[in-house]
Formats: structure tokens, sequence, C-alpha cells
């Protein structure tokens, strides 16, 4: 087993084991969104309708993570955290809009403990994925081992071999053809010399 198959592994594992975790927090939101809470659906006031639908929502998303974890995806994890961060942001912030209006000082207390545990859980499902993020990218293959690349060995080059010295032929003395005299043309403008007749002797 390689490095990359072992660790592998071990995100398998800690996905499995995340499952059960999910699977009770979208029973704890589907519990609150229709039966504890499900009556204020339709009330007035914007706060109930949002902290109402909100859990309903957030029961959806921790199905949808429970899925994605069970098939060993990654991005469960990114998912979780977005999804636990929207339920708590609601559950304080419902609690907070509760004390103003002065209600029930128990259901503050129980909406406070909620979304302080499902923030809690929103960020160590962000860490569990910035580790893995790293962790994966520190142990992928680099790529030359691309199984997909072309393993074909490229034909290495000739080696350089000295070439032979040959030395070159004498010129033959007979075939060697004689310096060519510059002719030398007389000149138009001289005139030609003059003869005179030599004198015949007397008798």
């Amino acid at each position: 087993m390689t490095r990359s198959d072992a660790v592998d592994a071990k995100l398998q594992e800690h996905l499995r084991s995340e499952v059960f975790g999910l699977v009770i927090g979208a029973a704890f939101c589907a519990i609150g969104g229709f039966y504890f809470f499900g009556s204020l659906a339709g009330a007035d006031s914007a706060v109930d309708r949002i902290l109402v639908w909100s859990l309903r929502i957030g029961a959806a998303g921790f199905i949808v993570c429970a899925v994605l974890a069970s098939a060993g995806q990654r991005h469960a994890f990114l998912l979780d955290a977005a999804v636990c961060g929207l339920v708590g942001a609601v559950l304080i912030l419902t609690a907070a809009a509760w004390m103003i209006e002065g209600v029930w000082l128990g259901q503050v207390f129980i909406l406070v403990v909620s979304g302080a545990m499902a923030i809690g859980a929103a960020l160590r499902s962000w860490r569990s994925h910035v580790v893995w993020r790293d962790v994966l990218a520190r142990t992928a293959p680099p790529p030359s081992s691309d199984p997909w690349e072309d393993s074909t060995p490229t034909a290495s080059p000739p080696e350089a071999r000295p070439r032979p010295l040959h030395r070159q032929p004498k010129p033959d003395a007979a075939k060697a053809t004689p310096p060519r005299v510059a002719e030398t043309k007389p000149n138009k403008t001289t005139p030609p010399p003059v003869i005179e007749p030599e004198p015949e002797p007397e008798p």
C-alpha cells in the first residue's frame, strides 16, 4: 500500500465516523422545525418564520451531508460547516430577539446552547476540510507519474563519433593550370614608329 492509499483510507474512516453525528443533527433540526416550532411557520413575526424554515432546511442539508460522507466524498465537511454555521447563527439571533421581546428564559437558553453547539460543529468541520485538503495536496502524485502520460521512451541521440581525418591530395604538377599573364594592349594614342629606308650604295 502506497502512502496515498493509506491517506485515502484514513479519510474514508474519518468520513464514516461523521455519518452518525450528521444523522443526529438532521433529526434535531427536523424535530425542532416540524414539531417544537412547527406552529410558528405561519406566525406574523419574521424571526419565528426564519427560525422554522432554517431548521427545516438544516435537516435537509444534514441528510445530504450524511449521504456524501457515507459515499466517501471529502466535500461533506465543507457542506456540513455551511449548514451548521447557518443553523447556529439563526438559533443565536432568534434567542437574542426573543430575549428582547421578553420570551420565557428557558426557551432562550435552549436556543443559545443549541446555537453554540452548531457553531462549534461548523468550526470542526471547516478545520477537517482544510486539513484533509492540505494532506491530499501533499500526497498527490507528481505530474510526471500521470498514468495517462505517454511513457514511451524517446530515442536517445546517437553518440558523437570522431570524424576520420582525410589527407588532402597534393595537386599534380602536370595538371596544374599555368598562371595567366595579363595581355598588354597597344596604346592607341601613341603613333607607330617610322622606319627610314637604308641608302643604296654608289656604283
